[in-house]
């Protein structure tokens, strides 16, 4: 089983179904131009329930993040199947010197 990750660039915020999906597209039609294809093709992303597939209500404007038993599914129109993302919660431990991780910058005491 073969896993990719694609890490989306910023801060601290989320970015929304529509920026992730957005980055995406634009990767497709820079592999396809790499390939001499000139299609625009669009990328098609909601949510659904892993369990049956059924979907989802949520607005594309929404932070890209979603509750446990779901998954993201990107589709590209008049192409079979699709691929899914997965959102797992994630736990930042920092250990060591925090003036290095924070650039030498500490917050002003309350």
């Amino acid at each position: 089983m073969s896993t990719s990750f694609m890490v989306f660039p910023g801060g601290a915020d989320l970015p929304t179904f529509w920026q992730v999906r957005d980055v995406g597209q634009a990767k497709l039609h820079g592999y396809l131009r790499d390939l001499g294809l000139t299609a625009r093709l669009e990328v098609h992303v909601r949510l659904q329930e892993i369990k049956d597939g059924r979907g989802v209500h949520c607005s594309l404007d929404e932070p890209f993040v979603w509750p446990d038993g779901q998954r993201a599914w990107f589709t590209v129109e008049g192409v079979d199947g699709g691929t899914d993302a997965y959102a797992a919660r994630v736990k930042l431990v920092v250990t060591g010197d925090l003036d290095g991780l924070l650039g030498g910058t500490r917050p002003a005491p309350l």
